[in-house]
């Protein structure tokens, strides 16, 4: 049944009216509810509750402690890095630790000023909102434009809110520190030369060397020198240069000093004889001697450079035949018939050929004792070594043009046959070592300078902290403006779904929103062009009792600006 809206439901007498009246008036004092509108307290549905202005602890606690743990974060990194520069890396795990290390210090800085950007973002955003209408396409860019790099094409936003985009730009940069940090502290290869004690082989001529007989009836006498020691003998001879020894590291050196033998010319006993024939013929002894050697090795890449540095002549070395000789005069017979069976003969010319010959000799020395010298004849001998260079043979003989052959003179160790032969001992005398299966050899303990490759932490210093100095300049800066904008908007403000929520409460955006309650994008182009503005709306007859202004969102000319501390709901 539809009832007249200008017939009353019930009729009161004026009297029972006023009796009503006062039955109310007397229940709202009992419920102390005031009938005038409260200023601040929310006190029934029909009153207004008015906004509070000031600035939480929360928002500007983030603010200052963002930035104080980016500068504490930034100085931890380059004092980590700055205490492993230039240390050795010890392993694979260390170095990746390492790494990991610096990368999270750069996220933790990047992170710290990144949330001070973001709520001085917050800030700024706020204050534009209220100090201009913008389109609804620029209000999008404007919320977005941390996350959207399209948003920087927007001429109204640029023009309008300068500050706010050179904001976003030092937000969008700042994770370049993330990057450009932990690259600057890189593995470097340098060689490292340590000194260590190391134990390396030196021949010992105090043990016997040589064959000897073996038998019921004759045990223990000298017979010849092993064949081995003459391979030695051929092989040092031929090369010009001792034989190399097992190197104690690739790229290392030391110095050995031991007693061994060596030959120096001579007219005693015990003698290496060698008579260059030809035109002039030229006779050279050679005496065994127990010298004192010092040597130094060094190893490149494993090759071997060997130098004497100082051999001393201490006394010749004699020896006699004898049915139980001791083991050095064993060492000292097969040492020297090895030498002796190479180098020892006469140089001469063969009528039936024209070509030079070894040929056996004896000396015509008082001194020298036939029987205690092993010789051999026939053999080419020196005409095999380098020492057939030596001028005594080359210039005192008809050799070279016999042969058609011309030696190069530096084939000649020291420049003379006499120095050579010398040298020629020396080195066969080193090469011993390199051949414990041939020749007793022991550990001889000396100091070993080793060079190798070792990887080293190399920190850059100038790269993270000019990144690092820039980018706490630039949120230095930012706090600043961050603080102006508190000043400006007098309360501290988000971008959270609560804060537009709060501040789009206006009747004209509910009718603007109808038919976009999906949020779905784009907007249609006519609602893109639309320009809003956050502040106090002007106030339409019954749409605000208590004379308290409504401050939200509102479409250009239907608001004006809200200043610091106005009255509001």
């Amino acid at each position: 049944m539809q009832q007249h809206p200008s017939q009353p439901l019930l009729s009161l007498s004026d009297d029972h009216q006023k009796d009503l009246t006062s039955v109310v008036t007397e229940a709202l004092k009992r419920e102390d509810v005031p009938l005038k509108e409260s200023k601040n307290k929310p006190n029934g549905s029909g009153n207004q509750e008015e906004a509070q202005w000031g600035i939480g602890w929360r928002s500007p606690s983030i603010l200052l402690l963002g930035l104080i743990f980016g500068i504490l974060f930034a100085c931890g990194h380059h004092l980590y890095y700055q205490s492993l520069s230039h240390t050795l890396v010890h392993s694979a795990s260390q170095q990746r630790w390492a790494i990991q290390t610096g990368t999270g210090l750069a996220f933790l800085t990047k992170t710290a000023l990144g949330a001070t950007i973001t709520i001085a973002f917050a800030q700024q955003l706020w204050s534009d909102l209220r100090r201009q209408s913008m389109s609804v396409e620029a209000l999008d860019c404007l919320f977005s434009i941390t996350s959207d790099p399209l948003c920087f094409l927007n001429l109204e936003v640029l023009l309008g809110a300068k500050v706010l985009v050179l904001l976003a730009l030092i937000s969008w940069f700042l994770p370049l520190i993330a990057t450009i940090t932990p690259a600057t502290l890189s593995i470097e290869t340098q060689n490292v030369t340590t000194n260590s004690t190391e134990s390396v082989p030196s021949a010992d001529f105090g043990k016997g060397f040589g064959m000897t007989y073996d038998s019921p009836h004759i045990r223990d006498k000298y017979f010849a020198p092993d064949p081995a020691l003459a391979r030695i003998l051929m092989a040092t001879a031929t090369s010009l240069t001792d034989l190399p020894i097992g190197a104690p590291f690739p790229n290392s050196s030391y110095i050995l000093s031991a007693l061994y033998m060596g030959y120096a010319q001579s007219n005693l006993s015990n003698v290496i004889l060698l008579n260059a024939g030809g035109i002039n013929y030229q006779n050279f002894s050679c005496q065994l001697w127990n010298s004192s050697f010092v040597v130094h090795y060094e190893f490149l890449e494993g090759l071997q450079t060997t130098t004497t540095l100082e051999q001393r002549l201490l006394a010749p070395a004699n020896w006699t035949i004898r049915d139980s000789p001791i083991m050095g005069e064993i060492s000292y017979q097969a040492y020297s018939a090895t030498l002796f069976n190479l180098l020892s003969g006469r140089i001469d010319e063969k009528a039936s050929s024209g070509r030079l010959e070894m040929n056996a000799i004896v000396s015509d020395d008082p001194e020298f004792d036939d029987s205690t010298a092993p010789r051999g004849g026939g053999s080419p001998g020196v005409l095999m070594t380098g020492l057939a260079a030596c001028p005594e043979i080359t210039n005192g003989s008809v050799y070279a043009p016999i042969t058609g052959d011309s030696l190069p003179s530096w084939m000649c160790r020291n420049g003379s046959l006499g120095p050579a032969i010398e040298d020629l001992a020396r080195n066969f005398t080193l090469s011993l070592s390199t051949m414990p299966q041939f020749w007793p050899v022991t550990n001889a303990s000396v100091q070993v300078n080793s060079t190798s490759p070792r990887n080293f932490f190399t920190y850059n210093p100038e790269n993270l902290l000019i990144s690092y100095t820039l980018a706490i300049a630039a949120t230095m800066l930012v706090t600043l403006l961050a603080v102006r904008a508190y000043h400006i908007n007098g309360v501290s403000s988000k971008t959270s779904f609560s804060t537009i929520m709060l501040t789009t409460r206006n009747s004209d955006l509910d009718s603007f929103g109808r038919g976009q309650c999906l949020g779905k994008i784009p907007t249609k182009k006519d609602r893109r062009a639309k320009k809003l503005q956050f502040g106090i709306l002007h106030a339409r007859e019954g749409d605000l009792p208590g004379g308290v202004a409504h401050a939200a969102f509102g479409f250009s000319g239907t608001v004006r600006q809200l200043k610091k501390g106005e009255r509001c709901m």
